[in-house]
């Protein structure tokens, strides 16, 4: 069975070139720009097992973490990997997962790959 990632990301370069990286090792990717949106789709379908979403949202919309914490109460097994600059990270703890950026894509699919196998075991 694959593994199905909701990336939740503001800027359109990231979402693609990560979501391309991660559909060529093997996942399913669906993708977002708005968290709201995001919340929505993974609360109707209930098919993702990661989310992989920005600390920070612009102005107006929730941001990661409070993406986070409204979708695991409701998708207690949902993996969440965080990605932002090193000062969001202390607040990410208990949360999820924390990679600085700028993004190393290596970096990401180990942690989905390891997030993953946790899971199963």
């Amino acid at each position: 069975m694959r593994d199905w990632i909701a990336l939740a990301h503001d800027d359109r370069l990231f979402r693609e070139h990560t979501s391309d990286c991660l559909r060529k090792a093997g996942y399913e990717v669906t993708t977002f720009s708005d968290p709201v949106v995001t919340i929505n789709t993974i609360e109707a379908c209930q098919l993702f097992h990661t989310l992989i979403t920005q600390v920070t949202f612009p102005p107006g919309k929730p941001n990661g973490i409070s993406l986070a914490l409204l979708l695991l109460p409701k998708n207690p097994g949902l993996r969440v990997i965080f990605v932002g600059s090193p000062e969001c990270e202390p607040q990410t703890k208990g949360i999820g997962l924390f990679i600085a950026q700028p993004l190393s894509i290596s970096r990401l699919l180990e942690a989905v790959q390891s997030l993953s196998s946790a899971t199963e075991a």
